[in-house]
């Protein structure tokens, strides 16, 4: 079976052609040029009708993202943190679990201070379970 959007293109693209030849029968102007004409309108606003209701990514700030494994990896805590892993495993934590826990953690960049620590939360992201940071400590 055909999927939905593709029969949905499909229709756009005939009423796009025979709108571009009625304009064309009207006009006098050739079919070519209002075909080309009129498909570029409607891609146009195709496109603008898919970015509305999409938050700007310049707008949010960037979050880092750690996927959930099985077991969260050494790497992702820092062993002498406010959240250990330890304690994380303590916790007894599992995807459906998780999702509004919060934690503070350290990244594995040191900088000239030390590691940067931040505060975050479990939510879901699509199938996985990541910590959106929401800001440093």
């Amino acid at each position: 079976m055909l999927d939905q959007n593709f029969l949905l293109g499909a229709l756009v693209l005939a009423l796009t052609v025979l709108a571009a030849f009625a304009l064309a029968a009207v006009t006098g102007l050739d079919p070519t040029l209002t075909v080309v004409g009129t498909a570029a309108a409607v891609w146009g606003i195709a496109a603008l009708i898919e970015r509305r209701g999409r938050p700007d990514p310049a707008d949010e700030p960037s979050p880092i993202l750690v996927a959930w494994e099985d077991k969260l990896s050494e790497t992702d805590f820092a062993a002498d943190g406010p959240d250990t892993l330890a304690d994380l495993k303590a916790r007894d934590l599992t995807p459906e679990t998780a999702i509004g826990q919060m934690l503070i953690f350290a990244t594995e960049h040191e900088t000239s201070n030390g590691d940067i620590w931040f505060e975050g939360q479990f939510i879901r992201d699509g199938d996985r379970i990541v910590i959106r940071a929401t800001e440093p400590v």
